[in-house]
């Protein structure tokens, strides 16, 4: 009877799940020659279980986005140890922001803000970029302006912007204004304009969180006329922007009339 390791199990899988032996073959008294073929028995199943994972989660199913997965059904405890182990395994830069990335999306979501704080500033000292991106989740609704919040992206712009989400939900408003502040100042020629117009949209949140509603409106509208450059006028974020736009528009003729 083979048994499963400890490794097997954080990883979610035994071997015989994935792999089976297709012969065996003894070579000398201390080589045997295993020969495996992938097991497709379960198949079906898991091409089920990868479009059931789109459909609900919105992203392709990926060694980066299944801890997303497992915090999303409930299990973050698993989520967290499973990133926590690529972290020890893995060596390239740009995965390794990619990892901490998430892990601070998890521990965010769930209130856990000084470790979230820990991975975000651990990303943003990586600067190799890899522009693979893993999953956005929806961003929340507060006071009917809706605010900005944590984006899994490995560009360090986004770290940044990431940064300043946190230290707004913890109230430490002037730190959050200088990591948009640090963000924007990594503009370059590749950078992506829609994670500039977030960071705008987060420096937004911030003067709203402190109730300096004309500086909240001056924010929203940059991140508007950025994103109705660069996105189609049916866009979610451009929803947002405008929403933000008009609701602030309203709350500071009435604070005149």
């Amino acid at each position: 009877m083979i048994k499963q390791s400890y490794e097997e199990l954080i990883f979610l899988f035994a071997a015989g799940n994935v792999f089976r032996i297709e012969s065996v073959e003894k070579l000398n008294d201390q080589v045997w020659y295993c020969k495996l073929c992938i097991n497709s028995n379960d198949e079906s199943e898991l091409a089920k279980m990868f479009q059931h994972y789109e459909t609900e989660i919105g992203t392709s199913l990926t060694y980066l986005s299944l801890g997303v997965y497992l915090n999303k059904i409930g299990r973050k405890d698993m989520a967290v140890q499973y990133y926590k182990t690529l972290l020890a395994v893995e060596t390239d830069f740009g995965i390794i922001s990619s990892i901490h990335n998430n892990l601070a999306t998890i521990d965010g979501n769930g209130k856990y803000f000084v470790n979230a704080q820990d991975y975000w500033n651990q990303a943003s000292n990586i600067h190799k970029v890899d522009t693979s991106k893993t999953y956005t989740p929806s961003l929340k609704q507060k006071a009917q302006v809706i605010m900005a919040d944590l984006v899994t992206d490995t560009s360090p712009i986004i770290n940044y912007y990431n940064l300043a989400c946190i230290y707004r939900v913890t109230g430490r408003f002037d730190e959050a204004l200088n990591a948009c502040d640090q963000a924007l100042s990594l503009k370059t020629a590749a950078f992506d304009p829609i994670n500039i117009s977030r960071v705008h949209s987060a420096r937004g949140s911030v003067y709203f969180s402190q109730e300096n509603y004309e500086d909240a409106l001056k924010s929203y509208r940059m991140a508007l006329d950025i994103a109705l450059l660069h996105l189609s006028t049916a866009d979610a974020l451009i929803d947002q922007y405008l929403n933000n736009v008009r609701l602030l528009n309203n709350k500071i003729n009435e604070k005149q009339s």
